[in-house]
């Protein structure tokens, strides 16, 4: 078996505080148009409303049709057609497919969406399209003169849920102190973060972020252990892609 790259094993890390599921099915996290956007898919809610959503669908049908034959079954022209009609059209499609409450999409759809967040192709097109979100990382985590893979972790998953990390302020706490201890230093990167957070979820932010940055917490009422997914203090090398399926 290849062991994961460091992409996939953070990526897999915030999937589960994202969609409260664990690997594989982080990757198969699904809402319907309860905030307008169609269906949001994926670890990190790729969707239609924000036209992001499509790009990863049509390459799947275009490099993995056979795959997306044996999920979509006879319904998979209906999903073709859509991704060839407007935006609007497509989320108006979507909300048609979601549920009395929009938060979920009917059967099948719901379980083809399932299957498909699963599979090996789908989880490697998902850490392709995160590329944006790899790229601030590693400027992030040069910045911060950081070397570990928790801090890698850390920093993906504030870009995921805050995207901006407060730089030139986590460095002034860093001459304040004197740290050295990489530990402590992203104890404060965490705290720092999650002060920008919305106050309604400011609790919630800082809990997932402490958690990383020491190791192991609850998060959303389950303990989460960071070396469980294969993160830890050693060095990280991001040299690895995404693995073309």
């Amino acid at each position: 078996m290849t062991e994961k790259s460091l992409k996939q094993r953070v990526m897999e890390l915030t999937g589960v505080f994202e969609t409260s599921q664990r690997p594989p099915e982080c990757f198969a996290g699904l809402t319907g148009n309860f905030d307008g956007q169609g269906l949001s898919f994926g670890v990190l809610q790729w969707n239609l409303g924000k036209e992001s959503l499509q790009p990863i669908l049509k390459e799947l049908l275009l490099n993995h049709h056979e795959v997306m034959r044996g999920i979509f079954k006879d319904d998979l022209p209906k999903l073709e057609e859509m991704l060839a009609w407007s935006k609007d059209e497509q989320v108006a499609w979507a909300a048609r497919l979601s549920t009395i409450d929009q938060f979920n999409l009917i059967e099948p759809w719901n379980s083809y969406f399932k299957s498909l967040g699963v599979t090996l192709e789908c989880q490697a097109l998902q850490l392709k399209y995160a590329e944006e979100y790899y790229q601030k990382v590693e400027k992030d985590f040069y910045n911060l003169e950081l070397t570990s893979e928790r801090a890698y972790a850390l920093l993906f998953d504030i870009a995921v849920q805050l995207w901006h990390v407060p730089i030139d302020q986590i460095w002034a706490d860093f001459d304040e102190t004197g740290v050295e201890d990489e530990v402590e230093k992203l104890v404060i990167v965490a705290k720092r973060s999650a002060e920008r957070a919305n106050v309604k979820f400011r609790q919630d932010v800082l809990d997932r972020k402490m958690c990383i940055a020491t190791g192991s917490g609850k998060v959303h009422g389950d303990w989460i252990c960071v070396e469980n997914f294969g993160i830890t203090m050693k060095e990280a090398v991001f040299e690895e892609e995404y693995v073309e399926v």
